[in-house]
């Protein structure tokens, strides 16, 4: 009601005011430096304290300048994703533009397609977000696989509704502002920023002072603006159900949490697995292997779990209320514009989509992409999980490298086994806490040949790997499944039975390596 944007816009008149304060305290800290200085020379003429208070004051003025005349702005360079232009993406410009005025805003400047499972609108700024620059949309390609048009819509009009003006101009001074002093802050503590291109971080004495000043104002102005910020997203959720339709903006709300622990769970264990490798699929399959989880997302307790704690998860100053709430105020709303998306994805508003997902996968990459090798996902996702399993073996190699003084090797244990060693390498494989629990009888051994056979089963599965004799291959989604076949698996069995014999006999399990070994050679 008419009360309630009165007390929004009084509110949002004093943080814009405590914004402007924030130069007078900052040009104030600065006088006071200056005019201690003045006194010292012609009152105390003390070299000891000059020596003191000089550089003191060239600090709080590299520290204050540094902080107060911060920009938003970045450098292209450093900005993330790639730039597409109204003739490149004609669809997705002319959609943006529409969205912006349908919210009540100006359209962006630029539209950057990166490799976030986010979309956000940012505005440069300097003036400690008083004076408004370039206008940008940051657009995550794993939205443009995931979403659909409307969704994709409803996500869009939330981001332009949070500079639109319906309630008062000074609301988008108060988004800027809050981004601002953030920056503020991090300029003064010489910590580098996202897109600046350097770092500016730089050991001055005193800065830590300054710091804690401004870092304790921008506290008080993020308290004050809390409550805008956060009926704020209530209203860009309006906005968007407006715009997009209020089954589309709970659709989009719903899955956001979902998607971007699914995203961070793809990227950890698939493509910064594989690069650890040296493996890389070819560029438009760096993002767009994302696919492979959207249709099996509920089969993944690690994805479900994380989208858990981040839709439970509340920040400080975090602008953005509890999603329930959000989503319980949307469904009171009408339903207003819905469109049709007749089954295509996001992607489809795109012309070359593939050469998009390529460029945005090197800007992702950067100059590791020209060093790795390429590979289909089905070889990275097969290697990724050999060289995993092949982690499992680590306290048996590392026994095996304490007792010969060498790297430990499959047939380096064997020829131990047969000289009748067995029960060297099982005390070496012993804790310091187990031996002391287990002491040198039966029951040490016992401990041990259980630490024995969780580590080489998977040393030998790699081994076996190497050879091409089995592979591992994705079950839906990103579980590893183990392909072999039964006559294998029940040598092996007949193997490890034979090795922990009262008599240990290594000659099966030499006879399934050689074998593997025999066929690799074949095949090449």
């Amino acid at each position: 009601g008419g009360r309630g944007i009165v007390k929004v816009t009084a509110r949002a008149a004093w943080a814009v005011g405590l914004l402007a304060s924030f130069y007078a305290i900052a040009f104030g800290l600065l006088a006071a430096m200056v005019i201690i200085d003045v006194l010292v020379v012609r009152y105390a003429a003390s070299a000891q304290a000059l020596v003191v208070l000089l550089p003191m004051t060239c600090v709080a003025f590299i520290v204050v300048v540094s902080a107060v005349f911060v920009s938003t702005r970045r450098s292209p360079d450093g900005l993330p994703g790639i730039a597409v232009t109204d003739e490149e993406q004609p669809a997705l410009w002319a959609r943006a533009r529409e969205l912006a005025s349908a919210a009540g805003t100006e359209p962006p400047d630029e539209i950057r397609i990166d490799h976030k499972a986010n979309a956000s609108v940012s505005q440069d700024a300097a003036l400690l977000g008083l004076v408004p620059r370039t206008r940008r949309l940051f657009l995550g390609a794993p939205l443009l696989l995931a979403l659909s048009p409307a969704q994709l819509d409803a996500v869009l009009a939330h981001e332009f509704g949070h500079y639109s003006n319906h309630d008062t101009r000074l609301l988008p001074i108060v988004n800027r502002g809050r981004i601002s002093v953030l920056r503020a802050v991090e300029a003064a503590a010489g910590r580098p920023r996202e897109g600046s291109g350097a770092a500016t971080g730089r050991a001055l004495p005193g800065r830590y002072l300054i710091y804690r000043l401004f870092n304790a104002y921008a506290a008080r102005y993020l308290a004050v603006t809390q409550s805008i910020s956060r009926r704020q997203e209530f209203h860009a959720d309006a906005i968007s159900a407006r715009v997009a339709g209020s089954q589309a903006t709970i659709a989009a709300l719903q899955r956001m949490p979902e998607l971007q622990s699914a995203y961070r769970f793809y990227l950890e264990r698939f493509v910064a697995a594989g690069l650890n490798l040296g493996l890389l699929p070819e560029p438009p399959q760096v993002i767009a292997g994302f696919n492979t989880l959207l249709s099996a997302l509920d089969q993944f307790p690690a994805v479900n779990e994380g989208a858990e704690r981040r839709t439970s998860a509340r920040a400080r100053f975090d602008s953005h209320p509890p999603l329930d709430e959000r989503i319980d105020a949307l469904k009171s709303l009408p339903e207003g514009h819905s469109a049709a998306d007749e089954g295509v994805r996001a992607i489809d508003l795109l012309v070359g989509p593939d050469d998009v997902l390529a460029a945005v996968g090197r800007r992702m990459i950067g100059d590791r992409y020209e060093r790795a090798s390429r590979a289909d996902w089905d070889t990275i996702f097969d290697t990724v999980a050999r060289e995993q399993t092949r982690t499992a073996a680590r306290p048996l190699i590392d026994a095996l490298h304490l007792i010969t003084g060498i790297q430990g090797t499959l047939p380096a244990f064997l020829d131990l086994v047969d000289a009748g060693r067995l029960e060297d390498v099982l005390r070496r494989l012993l804790t310091p806490a187990q031996a002391r629990y287990a002491g040198a009888g039966d029951v040490a051994l016992e401990l041990a040949t259980k630490t024995l056979m969780t580590a080489l089963p998977p040393w030998v599965l790699a081994e076996l790997g190497d050879a091409g004799k089995i592979h591992w291959t994705r079950a839906r989604g990103a579980e590893a499944e183990l392909e072999i076949s039964p006559a294998l698996r029940a040598d092996l069995d007949g193997a490890y039975a034979a090795l922990l014999a009262e008599t240990p006999d290594t000659g099966p399990l030499r006879a399934v390596l050689q074998e593997a070994r025999a066929s690799s050679h074949q095949r090449r």
